[in-house]
C-alpha cells in the first residue's frame, strides 16, 4: 500500500517520489479540508491543507 502526503502545496510519493499514482484518483471529495477534486492536473485550494495523507 502507498502512501501520498499532501503537504503546504507540495505532493510526495513516499514509494518513488512521483505524482503518477494521483492519475488514478479522479474525484476525492474531503469538505472541509478545502479540497475538492482531483483529475490529475488541477488541484483545488491546496493552501488550506497543512497534512493530507492518503492511503491507495
Amino acid at each position: 500500500m502507498e502512501c501520498i502526503i499532501l503537504q503546504r502545496n507540495k505532493i510526495y510519493n513516499l514509494e518513488d517520489n512521483t505524482l503518477r499514482n494521483l492519475f488514478n484518483l479522479i474525484k476525492l471529495d474531503l469538505s472541509g479540508n478545502g479540497l475538492k477534486s482531483i483529475n490529475g492536473k488541477q488541484f483545488k485550494d491546496l493552501i488550506n491543507i497543512e497534512e493530507l495523507i492518503l492511503q491507495i
